[in-house]
């Protein structure tokens, strides 16, 4: 049996740098102890990660677990069974009637309906979530959320930008739907769905799941 802890989300992390700076206004860099003095910003799930003496490295100035132990050994886990944590890649959701026009205007192909995904640069995502509502995620490459960032730095109006801090996972290998089928009651096996909005064991909380091809 597999347990989880899921947390509600939008999540805000108190730990988290840019989250601390932004809330205290104080605009100083929250420096890593194992970042060799770097301001950085930090994973929900960081210091467990810190614990299992991974080899880090850097993403969107995020230390990233790259992997732990034998790096050959995970590769190869990881084909029958494997849990990253990719919560440095840039992800943003858009809400407002002015969402649809800044995304055309950076050349960003949406979809009419719910729940369908469009690739982006360097593997990233766009999916439209409700009628005037988009998740973008960039993909470990990608620039458009950071795109869209500057472009945001004044407010427009009809348009509220949410700068995602929740933790973003990656599960991945031949049993990763039989996972989901012991802490989720959707069934992943039968689904053709871009992407899904559910409910996981544990702790009450929600996931969006999509299939990477």
């Amino acid at each position: 049996m597999v347990e989880a802890t899921v947390v509600e989300l939008p999540f805000y992390d108190r730990a988290n740098a840019r989250q601390k700076q932004q809330a205290s206004g104080a605009g100083r860099p929250v420096k890593e102890p194992m970042g060799a003095g770097l301001s950085l910003r930090t994973s929900p799930v960081h210091e467990p990660l810190q614990q299992l003496r991974p080899t880090w490295s850097s993403v969107g100035e995020m230390p990233v677990a790259t992997h732990i132990g034998n790096a050959t050994a995970q590769r190869l886990a990881a084909t029958r069974l494997g849990l990253a944590d990719v919560s440095a890649l840039a992800r943003v959701t858009l809400k407002g009637p002015a969402a649809t026009e800044l995304l055309s205007r950076h050349e960003i192909a949406i979809s009419e309906r719910n729940y369908e995904c469009h690739e982006i640069d360097a593997n990233g995502i766009v999916v439209r979530t409700g009628r005037a509502e988009f998740f973008l995620e960039d993909g470990w490459r990608g620039q458009t959320v950071e795109r869209l960032r500057q472009a945001l730095t004044v407010p427009i109006p009809g348009l509220l930008p949410v700068w995602r801090q929740d933790i973003s996972l990656l599960l991945t290998g031949s049993e990763s739907k039989s996972l989901l089928s012991q802490v989720c009651s959707f069934n992943f096996r039968d689904s053709g769905d871009d992407l899904v909005m559910t409910q996981l064991a544990g702790e009450i909380g929600r996931a969006s799941c999509r299939e990477r091809v």
